[in-house]
């Protein structure tokens, strides 16, 4: 796999001088994390990556699309982040089909045809924090004033919740999700004990099944070569609003005479491609979650995106259990005993340093890589730092209070 997709983000929301290495480009890993504190602007730089993303693959669809301001803000509404946008404000991506530039409240956008690295159509997908809802209400299209990606989300959820039916294993203390009707939690084997509709269940379980399910289920579903040839076999719309989307292109490019039979046919193609990489989006896969099981989480789902080389997986995380997960796996990809390894980790979770990427932002604006001293990555980060502060303060107040045992410190000072 090789890193074709970098991202540059100045003055948008909370990101304020950006990354400060490689003139501000960010490169988009296999596995990219972004950590740090609350409204640090961590879900803005990974929506950004999404809607660009999404901008690119519907540029293949309809090279005629025209991706103007007007157009990039319509993306940012979806994703609920266009009042972040200032004058000063300067976006920049390039990916193998597409180098996109916002600065000085202008767009300017240019098609690239690289026919030694051709464009791959993604899946995308991205889970937002508030995935817990699609497991409380099954009808997230039908309620007015929902983030579209978690409309979105609960259409391939639904679709999941029927595909493994018969049932799924959860990486949680031998939980197991099935569905007949109902969605239900199951713990342990007994498929007839022990049962817990999922909208009763935990929180953490909650934000855990729609996350795995639907990346499980649109992995699952990539094109495989010839099979999925332009005849919408693997292409389904979703909602309404999409369908009537793609019955007006239909239509318009049936009526239009200036192209010919094997240029409309070509269109078609283009427009219905299947997806055959998977590009998973999530939001705090930590949410709700035991260290524990926090884990096994960042287990499954890098070994959903190692599934192809061309899947990438980015993540934004509070947890240092998330952060340090990834740590280790790149630590497993360097150690050649496989078979001793395989006793300790999972093999398939694995991800070699160079495919990896971990930024850290402060929350004061600004964006670092997290460094690799030794070629391995270290632990110095704002995560692990907030638990070394913790370590002290509770250390510190132990010292008071053994002084306070001893009769040394007044007790009403």
């Amino acid at each position: 796999y090789s890193m074709h997709a970098k991202i540059k983000v100045k003055n948008f929301g909370p990101v304020v001088s950006g990354y400060e290495g490689n003139d501000g480009w960010m490169d988009i890993a296999k596995v990219t994390l972004f950590c740090g504190p609350q409204g640090s602007g961590k879900s803005s730089v990974a929506k950004l990556i999404s809607l660009l993303s999404w901008l690119e693959k519907s540029v293949y669809r309809d090279p005629e699309l025209r991706i103007d301001r007007e157009a990039f803000v319509q993306a940012l509404e979806w994703q609920n982040i266009a009042n972040y946008l200032k004058p000063e404000t300067e976006i920049s991506y390039q990916g193998t089909l597409l180098t996109f530039a916002y600065a000085n409240e202008e767009v300017s956008a240019r098609l690239i045809w690289d026919e030694k690295d051709p464009y791959v159509v993604p899946k995308i997908s991205y889970m937002p924090a508030e995935r817990n809802f699609a497991s409380i209400v099954r009808v997230a299209d039908r309620v007015e004033g929902l983030p579209r990606p978690l409309v979105d989300m609960q259409v391939e959820f639904n679709r999941a919740k029927k595909f493994f039916a018969a049932g799924f294993r959860l990486p949680a203390n031998g939980f197991k999700f099935k569905f007949d009707k109902d969605p239900w939690i199951v713990n342990g084997d007994d498929p007839n004990a022990n049962m817990t509709r999922l909208e009763e269940a935990s929180s953490g379980l909650q934000s855990l099944v729609p996350m795995l399910l639907v990346s499980e289920y649109l992995e699952g579903h990539l094109a495989k070569g010839d099979s999925a040839h332009f005849a919408g076999l693997f292409y389904d719309p979703g909602t309404a609003e999409k369908k009537e989307r793609i019955d007006a292109y239909v239509r318009d490019l049936r009526d239009r005479g200036d192209l010919s039979s094997a240029q409309k046919s070509l269109r078609l193609e283009q427009y219905f491609a299947p997806g055959r990489r998977f590009l998973n989006l999530v939001e705090e896969p930590e949410q709700n979650l035991y260290p524990e099981t926090q884990r096994e989480v960042v287990n499954a789902l890098v070994a959903i995106a190692n599934r192809k080389p061309e899947n990438v997986l980015i993540m934004s995380t509070h947890s240092p259990y998330v952060l340090n997960q990834l740590v280790t796996a790149s630590l497993a990809a360097t150690i050649e005993s496989k078979a001793e390894l395989a006793k300790v980790f999972p093999l398939a979770s694995a991800v070699a340093q160079a495919d990896m990427r971990l930024y850290e932002l402060d929350g004061h604006g600004r964006i670092s890589l997290l460094g690799t001293p030794n070629g391995v990555f270290d632990d110095h980060n704002v995560l692990n730092a907030a638990l070394k502060d913790w370590n002290e303060l509770f250390d510190r107040m132990l010292g008071i209070k053994a002084r306070e045992l001893r009769g040394g410190v007044r007790r009403d000072a």
